[in-house]
């Protein structure tokens, strides 16, 4: 009786060593199959002079609508224009598209002869660099800010990460606690100096990107 207990126990065992063994191999093998990553650092750069930087973004709040913000920059980090539009009821993306126009035709009308724009939205930027199709209730803003682009000016956009568009973020954040409409802003709202000041000393952040 003791030697048959004993005998179940070492069967127990070994299927567990070999459920084990099989879990590790399984885990080893999903691992080896995701695609690599490795670390960078992200973080606001100036433009070279004699540009100026325009970054923008939105955002989109249950029950709060949607917001759009931005801030314009020189070569040396110092501010333009910043600015916040609370739209009200309405998509992400179609706060992302208002914070870019808004940016562009405040840059417009600074006499701003250079200006790099940066947007965290790749959608928006595929959407104003007509390499997709144009939905429908996009089409009219999508049109007017590529009518501004084309204007007697240097505009170049990029995507970045969210890292390096704290700002903007900011801003367009704060739209939500403000009245519909455009909101411009001589003096630095509060809670943003932490972030220009950052800006300004290139601090950075980790991020895991695919290689």
């Amino acid at each position: 009786m003791v030697e048959g207990k004993l005998a179940d126990s070492s069967t127990v065992c070994v299927d567990v060593m070999a459920r084990a063994n099989e879990i590790h191999r399984l885990n080893n093998s999903h691992i080896s199959q995701q695609p690599q990553r490795k670390e960078i650092f992200i973080g606001w750069l100036p433009p070279p002079w004699p540009w100026c930087k325009l970054n923008t973004d939105g955002s989109c709040r249950k029950d709060e609508g949607a917001g759009a913000g931005g801030i314009i920059r020189d070569s040396v980090g110092h501010w333009l224009t910043r600015f916040c539009m609370n739209i009200g009821e309405s998509s992400v993306l179609m706060a992302e598209l208002w914070g870019l126009y808004q940016g562009l035709h405040l840059a417009w009308e600074a006499g701003i002869k250079r200006l790099l724009v940066e947007e965290d939205s790749l959608c928006v930027t595929q959407l104003v660099s007509k390499q997709v199709v144009v939905p429908n209730e996009f089409y009219a803003l999508v049109v007017a800010i590529r009518e501004i682009i084309s204007r007697n000016w240097q505009v170049s956009i990029t995507h970045i990460y969210r890292e390096a568009n704290s700002a903007a973020d900011f801003m367009a954040n704060m739209a939500h606690s403000y009245p519909h409409g455009l909101h411009l802003f001589s003096s630095p709202p509060v809670g943003i100096s932490p972030i220009i000041v950052k800006d300004l000393f290139g601090v950075t952040q980790p991020r895991l990107i695919p290689v």
